[in-house]
């Protein structure tokens, strides 16, 4: 769970850069990101139904890109990103940085990055229950709450 920056002044008067990565780019960077995901699924239980091999096709694919976040030109996390007709979907989010999420570091690039692209919105969703206070924290709000049950062909 993130910390305010407050907490964090090592953060405060950084250099936050955010890079799109391109298509030629990704096989040589996605392995740097790899151990992240990994890091996200367990965290979220391991009930996240995608895994590094999804995101990299998706990425592959180009229905979603990849955003590298660089603090005072070091690496401290990254995004993927969907961009939907109105609204940036962020779908997997990581900070390098101990105690500081992702949305402390890079929310005002992400908010530029998404007014670039033509979008009104940023939303994200989790089955962690400690970002109800960090999503409060950047100004996000609950739109919905969903459930699932996942279901398994049987023998028949």
């Amino acid at each position: 769970m993130g910390v305010s920056l407050d907490n964090a002044p090592e953060v405060v008067d950084s250099q936050v850069e955010l890079s799109i990565v391109l298509q030629e780019e990704l096989a040589a960077i996605f392995p740097t990101i790899v151990p992240g995901i990994k890091r996200v699924k367990l965290r979220d239980g391991g009930d996240v139904t995608w895994n590094e091999y999804t995101v990299f096709h998706e990425l592959k694919l180009g229905t979603s890109e990849l955003v590298i976040v660089t603090l005072d030109g070091d690496y401290a996390g990254f995004l993927v990103v969907t961009k939907a007709p109105t609204y940036l979907f962020v779908w997997v989010a990581y900070s390098d940085l101990t105690g500081v999420d992702i949305f402390d570091i890079a929310l005002t690039q992400l908010e530029d990055l998404a007014r670039d692209a033509g979008c009104n919105a940023i939303k994200f969703g989790t089955t962690r229950r400690g970002w109800e206070k960090v999503g409060k924290k950047h100004g996000f709000f609950a739109e919905e709450i969903r459930y699932s049950k996942r279901i398994y062909e049987q023998a028949r």
